[in-house]
């Protein structure tokens, strides 16, 4: 196997790993909201972590093309997705604290909804990397 192909391999091998971590925290989450420990909020945020280097896996090609190219950084959609990336890490009790547990908001912050933003946040933060030179 040689380099250009060892390149392509190893993420997917390290996002495979990445997603089985993501099931074993998600299985110790649980078992901490069950039993009402902090730790619930630690495993939260930790799984949408994964999620977010996930993302960032994703372009993978592009975060070698800037290394090898140079980039500059789009503030703008840097700005985006740290935005987006934030709504992700907040755990659910502080949006319930804050919107109430009746409020329609919620809706939109289930757990789905938030490994979606966790992925695009990762992949906007990639994308937010503009080749000095593109090929």
């Amino acid at each position: 196997m040689n380099n250009k192909q060892l390149t392509k391999v190893l993420p997917l091998i390290f996002g495979l790993i990445l997603l089985l971590a993501q099931g074993y925290l998600f299985q110790m989450y649980q078992e901490a909201r069950i039993a009402v420990s902090q730790k619930a909020i630690i495993y939260e945020i930790s799984i949408f972590l994964i999620f977010f280097v996930v993302g960032i896996l994703i372009e993978w090609g592009t975060i070698q093309n800037a290394i090898k190219n140079g980039f500059k950084i789009n503030f703008k959609l840097f700005a985006f997705a740290s935005i987006l990336l934030l709504i992700a890490f907040i755990p659910l009790d502080i949006y319930i604290l804050i919107f109430g547990i009746d409020n329609k908001i919620i809706n939109l912050i289930t757990p789905l909804t938030r490994t979606a933003i966790s992925i695009l946040s990762g992949i906007f933060i990639v994308r937010s990397l503009i080749m000095k030179n593109p090929l």
